[in-house]
């Protein structure tokens, strides 16, 4: 409860919760956390307790989904995929939150598939996405995969992973907008970061040891790179950005549902609210 914490804390979090609520759960918003940088070690280790919580909800389901499918006779010819929308900061690299920067603890997320029949565990030797799941499914279903298709199949129906490659880890910030242009892509490929300018043929990128040092990269401009690492990592990020917007054209506008009173309940429950 917030009353075990120092009064400090507790008026820091909370107004941290509410200002969460209004801003970016009912108008898309993003929030500037440096707020909490002014959290003591308790506030901190409260605020991950929380997520902890959040973690066995999540972990509550699973279970229930897997009793069913073993009920139901489904669980030896069903794949499972157990995975994460991305990560979560608490106070690394003077950050908290999601979505704030391109960080190990915002990046590095748990991808643990299950293919029926497969006779023994493997762990895949390459950088991977939830992008690659689609691509995993369709293959494992004998199914083509989309022309403009932004990942690559893990595994075959033997549990053998596939040969790919290593490449720079991708991130995606939508905030409800539908079109691909106006969403916040990330890369990241070693110590190099490129992130998205207001220019569609624009990006930022820099070193993490230099990031006052920003270079701004048009696409016509990459070719001409002296630093090869960074020059890799930005046509990733354009030819990625290219695929999303591709994808789109073909896909029609999701219908966004509004908060329902339940997940007014969880949070509090949760300590959220």
């Amino acid at each position: 409860r917030l009353s075990t914490l120092p009064m400090a804390d507790a008026d820091l979090l909370r107004g941290y919760h509410e200002r969460t609520w209004k801003e970016i759960f009912n108008r898309d918003q993003r929030l500037d956390t440096k707020m909490l940088l002014g959290l003591s070690d308790a506030g901190v280790q409260y605020f991950s307790t929380l997520y902890d919580a959040e973690i066995v909800k999540v972990d509550q389901q699973f279970e229930r989904l897997q009793r069913l499918l073993q009920q139901k006779g489904w669980a030896d010819r069903t794949a499972v995929f157990v995975t994460s929308d991305h990560g979560e900061a608490f106070g690394e690299d003077h950050q908290f939150y999601h979505g704030s920067f391109i960080h190990d603890a915002q990046t590095h997320i748990p991808l643990i598939l299950k293919i029926p029949g497969a006779p023994s565990s493997a762990r895949i030797p390459w950088t991977t996405s939830q992008l690659d799941i689609h691509q995993t499914i369709a293959h494992l279903a004998g199914c083509p995969s989309g022309r403009w298709a932004t990942g690559y199949p893990l595994a075959d129906r033997s549990g053998t992973p596939l040969p790919t490659f290593d490449r720079p880890v991708l991130t995606v910030l939508d905030l409800h907008r539908s079109d691909p242009s106006k969403w916040e892509v990330g890369i990241a490929l070693g110590d190099v970061r490129v992130k998205a300018s207001n220019h569609p043929y624009i990006v930022n990128a820099h070193r993490i040891d230099q990031a006052e040092e920003v270079a701004q990269i048009k696409i016509t401009e990459t070719a001409a790179l002296d630093d090869d690492r960074i020059r890799i990592a930005t046509e990733h990020f354009f030819v990625d950005r290219h695929n999303f917007n591709k994808t789109a054209e073909n896909i029609p506008q999701p219908e966004w549902e509004a908060s329902e009173d339940s997940n007014d309940e969880m949070l509090e429950a949760l300590g959220y609210l």
